[in-house]
């Protein structure tokens, strides 16, 4: 399963999602966090 995982979400969850053989990204790695919602779907 994929996820993206927005900023209220720690980065530790995005680790463990990995571990659990989940492909996890955070915002922050993305560099998106500073978007508005919307444009974060687009």
């Amino acid at each position: 399963m994929r996820f993206l995982a927005d900023m209220g979400v720690s980065q530790q969850v995005v680790e463990w999602l990995h571990t659990q053989g989940h492909e996890a990204v955070h915002l922050r790695d993305e560099g998106l966090q500073r978007l508005p919602n919307g444009e974060i779907f687009q």
